[in-house]
């Protein structure tokens, strides 16, 4: 499946554009999705413009942003939609990270998906 980022920056994408988005917030759900530090490797970091007409990313890059956009203000509900599609064996790895993550938080990650090993690990 493509993932589509809008027009902005990583951090909006992240913040889903949202006005009141904190730093921390957005770095938390990066983290989560073990984005963080490919995106503080790029020149302008978490201001790096991507979408149309910004930067361009791997399939696997935009789909860890587009899981940290799921994980962002810690939801207690998350649906994840061919999560994996994209990943190589380290995003699978930080896939795996992020739904142990909601678990243990005493939250609820509903996953679907073609191929079985994003379920495997949890």
């Amino acid at each position: 499946q493509a993932i589509d980022l809008l027009d902005g920056t990583i951090a909006e994408n992240i913040a889903s554009f949202d006005r009141q988005a904190s730093s921390e917030k957005i770095i938390a759900a990066a983290r989560a999705a073990r984005i963080h530090d490919l995106v503080v490797s790029l020149p302008d970091g978490y201001s790096t413009l991507v979408g149309e007409t910004g930067r361009q990313l791997s399939a696997g890059q935009k789909q860890r942003i587009a899981l940290a956009r799921a994980l962002y203000g810690e939801p207690f509900f998350v649906v994840l939609d061919e999560p994996n599609s994209n990943l190589d064996s380290e995003g699978e790895e930080a896939l795996t990270a992020a739904i142990l993550g909601i678990r243990e938080r005493g939250g609820v990650a509903v996953i679907i998906a073609h191929r079985p090993s994003a379920l495997l690990a949890v």
